[in-house]
């Protein structure tokens, strides 16, 4: 069976495409890390001849940018996690990475300023989680995606879920370890209570995928 992660940023993504590359065996394994133009292009210059020598595929595109060049072949994965929690991840990993390619793009002052700018300039990270899964912002759409197309999926704190899910297909066992670590910077206590719910409302959709993600995940726990 052949696997596509859609790595939605700072859902502890790494420790699938590590597990996987450990699994497979690099050789058989693709990533689109950036998920940029040149990226895209990459994508899009797969051959089925490169597919077929492909087992793991995985990088920050929507599913349907990941459809249109690979079609159904692979079963899909994802991994949902709290707006606040992964906006406060991305923040804190764009300021410490100092070779960031796009640190330049946004604000880094403050957590505050930097969420007004993608409110305001960025609308694509408002849910963003909902949209690489259905294209829309839409809990609903996500959702059928979710069903339609068998995901196996589950929120962030509920991994290990997720991890016997795909111990069960593969026939093997494998480690989560975590990587790429957002650092330390800002946490979630440091915001106020206004901010919170601001993001929440701002981003109700992703909100309720996360966790309709992670009481569908904690049917797997324990």
């Amino acid at each position: 069976m052949k696997f596509l992660f859609v790595h939605i940023p700072k859902t502890a993504g790494m420790s699938l495409v590590y597990a996987f590359n450990g699994h497979f065996g690099a050789a058989a394994c693709k990533r689109f890390g950036n998920g940029d133009p040149s990226d895209f292009a990459a994508l899009s210059a797969l051959s089925k001849s490169d597919l077929s020598g492909i087992q793991f595929m995985s990088g920050h595109f929507a599913y349907d940018d990941f459809r249109k060049f690979v079609g159904d072949e692979f079963r899909p994965i994802c991994v949902f996690r709290d707006p606040v929690d992964r906006f406060v991840s991305a923040y804190n990993y764009l300021r410490g990475r100092a070779d960031h390619p796009r640190k330049s793009d946004f604000p880094t002052s403050s957590f505050e300023s930097y969420y007004d700018f993608l409110f305001h300039s960025a609308r694509h990270e408002i849910n963003i989680q909902c949209k690489y899964i259905s294209g829309i912002p839409s809990f609903g759409c996500a959702v059928s995606v979710l069903r339609e197309k068998n995901f196996i999926y589950s929120s962030i704190e509920n991994i290990s879920a997720l991890q016997r899910a795909l111990e069960v297909e593969l026939g093997i066992s494998f480690e989560l370890s975590h990587s790429n670590s957002s650092g330390a910077g800002v946490s979630r206590s440091d915001l106020s209570a206004g901010l919170i719910n601001r993001i929440y409302v701002d981003n109700l959709e992703d909100y309720r995928l996360y966790l309709f993600a992670r009481r569908f995940s904690e049917k797997f726990m324990g």
